[in-house]
């Protein structure tokens, strides 16, 4: 079965992406977590991505398209978190 894609489904695409905000890159990485990213393939059902830090945090999702997305988010989310903690502990 073949999927026929037209203009117009280009054109909803393109204004879906450019509606989309650009994350900012990091730059620098909170000391000692350093993120690793693989596939676990032990369910030949399904494979899990993840996302592991040296410090300990990991974040598995079922891998699909997005999964990426997903995982970058997570990891990024995972860093401020550990930002914030520092702040804190910095300023108090």
């Amino acid at each position: 079965m073949s999927t026929q894609i037209t203009i117009d489904d280009i054109l909803l695409a393109r204004a879906v992406l450019d509606a989309q905000p650009v994350p900012p890159r990091r730059c620098s990485w909170p000391d000692g977590h350093v993120i690793h990213m693989s596939l676990d393939h032990s369910d030949p059902a399904q494979s899990i991505s993840v996302a592991a830090c040296d410090c300990g945090w990991d974040h598995r999702i079922p891998w699909s398209r997005g999964t990426y997305d997903i995982q970058d988010q997570a990891c990024e989310n995972h860093w401020l978190e550990i930002e914030r903690r520092t702040s804190d502990v910095s300023d108090g």
